[in-house]
């Protein structure tokens, strides 16, 4: 599962409330699919882990499927830690 951010009040910006799972990754020719990287910088980092953090127990911050954002979330993003490939 990935995380993408979409606008849901039509101000053009998502806010953390506004993030949305997707079901799967568009993979085009040349980019590469990083599940834990949930603001899309190419690099699971601190902001990530923030966003994580502050999803627990609730389904936003789900990256593995169950619909809790839960150790297990926690463990998969720690796991893809650093640059996305």
């Amino acid at each position: 599962m990935l995380q993408v951010p979409q606008s849901l009040d039509g101000d053009g910006d998502a806010e953390a409330g506004e993030w949305q799972l997707a079901q799967a990754c568009a993979i085009t020719v040349g980019a590469s699919c990083c599940p834990g990287d949930l603001d899309g910088n190419g690099t699971v980092d601190g902001a990530d882990l923030g966003f994580v953090l502050g999803a627990w127990g609730t389904s936003s911050g789900d990256l593995t499927g169950d619909g809790q954002t839960d150790g297990a979330d926690l463990g998969a993003l720690l796991g893809g830690w650093g640059d996305c490939p």
